[in-house]
């Protein structure tokens, strides 16, 4: 069996594989159908749990990640969305420039929104300070964006990747009933992996996660096959 390290190496001297940074790559060739079929596969186990499919947005606000407690667990992972105003001058000083790319990065605007390091906050905002009789259970897949540093690694820890994900809000039986008949699908699915992989199941409970309700939410997040461990 290939290593990782093999793997990628292999992909990049065929061009299937490159990166714009680190953490940033494309894919193209035979390889795409196998991701395909991966996001396929995971698609399909989350439509027999819920046929509440979103298209989740691009980017999450600043308040929703304080809101839900982000930023006193994984600061350290966040990348945000800038842009450059609309400010004649700037414009023009950028398109004269004989390095328009370095002036256009340093004449960014700060920054309003956050590129999402999960798919689930958004659902936890369009809920918010609302009451729901019954379990809501959701899926999406949409681009993540975490900057873990020199744990970076092309097709195993990207700065930039795709999650699908299978949120489940409710009372604690509800996402406890949810956690158990997910697991029992999940667990064995691995099993079908052409190559040495493990698949990661995330459960996170946030208390309070509306103020009217005094929801337990909790995330079932079918992140990535990786081709190894972290």
């Amino acid at each position: 069996m290939l290593s990782p390290e093999e793997v990628v190496r292999r992909l990049r001297e065929s061009g299937a594989l490159w990166e714009i940074a680190a953490g940033v790559s494309g894919l193209r060739g035979p390889v795409v159908s196998l991701a395909r079929e991966i996001e396929s596969a995971l698609a399909f186990v989350a439509r027999a749990e819920t046929s509440e499919e979103w298209i989740a947005p691009a980017a999450v606000s600043f308040e929703t990640l304080e809101r839900a407690q982000y930023f006193a667990s994984f600061p350290q992972w966040l990348t945000a969305a800038s842009h450059l105003s609309g400010n004649e001058k700037v414009l023009e000083s950028i398109a004269v420039s004989a390095s328009p790319a370095a002036v256009a990065r340093s004449s960014l605007a700060r920054a309003d929104v956050v590129l999402p390091p999960a798919i689930c906050y958004n659902t936890y905002a369009a809920y918010a300070d609302t009451s729901i009789e019954a379990p809501v259970i959701m899926t999406a897949q949409g681009a993540c964006w975490r900057h873990e540093g020199e744990k970076l690694a092309p097709l195993e820890r990207g700065w930039a990747f795709t999650m699908r994900e299978i949120v489940c809000l409710g009372a604690q039986r509800d996402v406890k009933e949810f956690l158990d008949r997910t697991g029992r699908v999940l667990h064995p699915a691995h099993a079908l992996v052409p190559f040495s992989a493990r698949l990661h199941v995330f459960s996170v409970e946030l208390e309070e996660l509306s103020q009217r309700c005094g929801l337990l939410a909790l995330l079932l997040g079918l992140i990535h096959f990786l081709v190894q461990d972290p």
